[in-house]
Formats: structure tokens, sequence, C-alpha cells
């Protein structure tokens, strides 16, 4: 594994993000209605922080050839910051690119804190048949 090499990259990767957002504000909206407020609050705060960090978490992204849903299990397991699943809620975006190849976000989010207190970035090559039903939406993972 290692960071994306180039800015090409790293301006596609980002420029593709900020694109897509109004599709996944959108998803964000209808998830949340069906799970109530708090989700949906908790959504638009995550959409937030996203967009405001994009650069930031784009330049660290660990490149790999297949992203698995095992690979992200993988990676809240052994998180440095305790999971307290009454404050704290995990969340998942995965996006693809224009060139075919994916971004995934992954974090928690803290409702005490009210911010992203972790997070990590994936750039992928291919991702496995779970991430890929959810593409370019944020899912919320309790």
């Amino acid at each position: 594994m290692g960071f994306i090499s180039g800015m090409g990259k790293m301006v596609d990767a980002t420029g593709d993000l900020m694109k897509s957002s109004a599709k996944i504000v959108d998803f964000a909206t209808d998830t949340a209605l069906e799970v109530g407020k708090e989700a949906k609050s908790i959504i638009a705060k995550v959409w937030e922080w996203i967009k405001n960090s994009t650069k930031k978490i784009i330049e660290y992204c660990i490149e790999v050839i297949k992203a698995t849903i095992e690979t992200i299990k993988d990676w809240f397991k052994n998180k440095n910051v305790n999971i307290n699943k009454q404050n704290d809620v995990m969340f998942l975006l995965t996006e693809e690119l224009r060139d075919g190849k994916y971004n995934i976000i992954q974090g928690v989010f803290s409702k005490v804190q009210d911010n992203v207190i972790d997070h990590q970035c994936i750039y992928a090559k291919d991702i496995d048949e779970i991430l890929a039903k959810h593409k370019n939406k944020i899912v919320l993972v309790s």
C-alpha cells in the first residue's frame, strides 16, 4: 500500500467528489427521513466535513488494488479511537470516479464532540459487490 502518486489523480478525485455532492446529499436526505432526524443531522454534518476536508482527505489516501467490506470492517475494528456505540456513529462513502476507480472515505462521527473524530481514505482500482451496492452514498453504520 502506498499514497496516491501524482497530483493528477488527487485533482481528479477531488473534482469527482465535489461534483457528486448533489447526488450524495439527495441520498442522505432520503435515507435520513426513513431513520429519523438524528441520522439526518449526522449525515449532513458528515457531508459538510467531507466537503470542507476533501483536499486533505484525498491527499492522504491509501492506494489498494481492490477494496472489500473486510478492509472496511478491519479498519473500524483496529481503530485507536475507542468507538462508543451510544455516542459515536461510523460512516462510509464509496464514490466511483470518472476513471472507473473508487474513493472510499470511512470514519467515526462523535455525537458528543459533534465532529468527525477519525477517518481513512482508500483509493481503489476495484471494489467488492457489497461496497458496489452502496457507491455514491453516505452510509451510517451502527
